[in-house]
């Protein structure tokens, strides 16, 4: 069975419509017309009003996370001049291939370890955060024999150097050296 549809409304639902448009755009306008957008548009007593009185302040809250390191500032002026400081200091010793001392400044002992070419260097004073350079040398007027030296903190006392001598080959052997410390 089909239904039938009318064409046209009944009189009575255009008429509801009809209320119900105007009903709609007169609110629309009327909103329009007198939004409050800001304060200076109500009445000063009533804002009193709507504010009331400021209440007790409440517990802090937990501290927020780490905001971003801002930019870096502008470099200041240059500070005055200080003081000299004092001068540093130089150790150094010249050592025979035996391990003997033949000369030095703030030399405690020179002594060759049971290794050849294996040698510790004792200072008068604490050596550990210095700086040590040191290379193959004659204790006499000759030139030193070719080879390689390496130095090293001694893990057994702060105030000596280790020292180690070999004949170029990676052979550790017993060679004159000298050795310089820099405070």
């Amino acid at each position: 069975m089909r239904l039938k549809l009318t064409a046209w409304p009944r009189p009575t639902t255009v008429i509801a419509l009809l209320a119900l448009f105007c009903a709609l755009g007169g609110t629309a306008i009327a909103a329009r017309h007198y939004l409050v957008t800001s304060t200076s548009q109500i009445k000063p007593s009533v804002l009193r009003q709507l504010r009331g009185k400021t209440g007790r302040t409440g517990p802090s809250g937990p501290t927020g996370p780490r905001g971003r390191q801002g930019p870096a500032g502008a470099v200041g002026e240059t500070g005055p001049r200080g003081e000299a400081g004092p001068m540093g200091s130089v150790l150094w010793a010249v050592v025979r291939a035996d391990g003997t001392l033949i000369r030095g400044a703030g030399i405690s002992a020179s002594r060759a370890e049971s290794t050849p070419g294996r040698y510790e260097v004792v200072f008068n004073r604490n050596v550990a955060r210095c700086a040590y350079i040191a290379t193959l040398g004659s204790t006499s007027n000759s030139l030193p024999h070719n080879g390689q030296i390496g130095v090293a903190t001694s893990s057994r006392n702060e105030d000596s150097v280790f020292v180690k001598t070999d004949n170029g080959q990676n052979e550790e052997s017993a060679e004159s050296f000298h050795l310089a410390v820099f405070c």
